[in-house]
């Protein structure tokens, strides 16, 4: 099966290239679509020397991360979508190709787990999602993490693409509409696949106010109703998931 990576980037001249690299040391075979919302720093440079035969550049203006991707899911030939964000990256070069073998089970959706790095060293924390139980899992606090997730083009073309409504947690409305409501196919990886750098804007204390309006509207959306004590369970379980795990492993150093 053929694998489309899609990485949307602005100003970043910072981790662009280790993200490209992650995506050209694979030996399983890719196209790489790169949405750049005009640049001023050195991401355009970075692109140009590493561009390959094959793959695609847009550059254009757009309303925010989820327009570029949709933009990209628009002209990727794969048959699978891997949403790499430019300061993220694959850790082995043979991530692509464990992708790949996971779908040829008739598998729509795959999740798998992804490494929080630490702002200041390479302290980490692996994250991997306990396995999807069905209807009732989202507003119970499971979700994968978005790194993680791959799915086939035609899962779009039938259920939609990101909601661009949704500046900070069109992710999540997807995978509950994916997930849940249209329930594709889906199977755990049990493998940690990708380095998630810290600090993303969906983190800043702003925009975690503004995710769970947002995710409130997407349970909606979805004709589920969800309790104030679901917004404590998930960013509690993210903290003590995250922050203190960070601390324990600083602790052992």
């Amino acid at each position: 099966m053929r694998i489309t990576v899609i990485t949307p980037t602005f100003n970043s001249e910072r981790t662009l290239e280790r993200c490209i690299k992650s995506v050209q040391s694979q030996t399983y075979p890719c196209e790489h679509i790169i949405i750049d919302a005009l640049s001023v720093d050195a991401t355009s440079s970075i692109i140009a020397q590493y561009s390959r035969i094959g793959d695609k550049l847009i550059s254009e203006s757009d309303t925010g991360i989820y327009d570029a991707i949709n933009k990209g899911i628009k002209y990727a030939s794969g048959d699978i979508i891997a949403v790499l964000n430019s300061d993220d990256y694959y850790l082995n070069n043979d991530v692509l190709q464990l992708v790949s073998d996971g779908f040829k089970d008739g598998t729509e959706l795959l999740y798998a787990g992804t490494r929080y790095f630490t702002n200041e060293s390479q302290s980490y924390v692996d994250y991997l999602p306990s396995e999807f139980y069905g209807y009732g899992s989202f507003v119970s606090g499971w979700h994968p993490p978005h790194p993680s997730f791959f799915v086939l083009k035609r899962c779009y073309l039938i259920g939609g693409d990101y909601d661009i409504d949704l500046k900070v947690a069109a992710d999540f409305d997807l995978m509950l509409r994916f997930f849940e409501t249209l329930k594709f196919k889906s199977k755990k990886m049990d493998k940690v696949l990708v380095g998630m750098s810290p600090g993303g804007f969906s983190s800043r204390l702003s925009s975690i106010f503004k995710g769970m309006i947002e995710i409130r509207r997407s349970f909606l959306k979805n004709s589920q109703s969800v309790s104030a004590y679901y917004f404590l369970n998930r960013y509690s379980r993210k903290f003590f998931q995250r922050k203190l795990s960070y601390l324990l492993k600083f602790y052992k150093a």
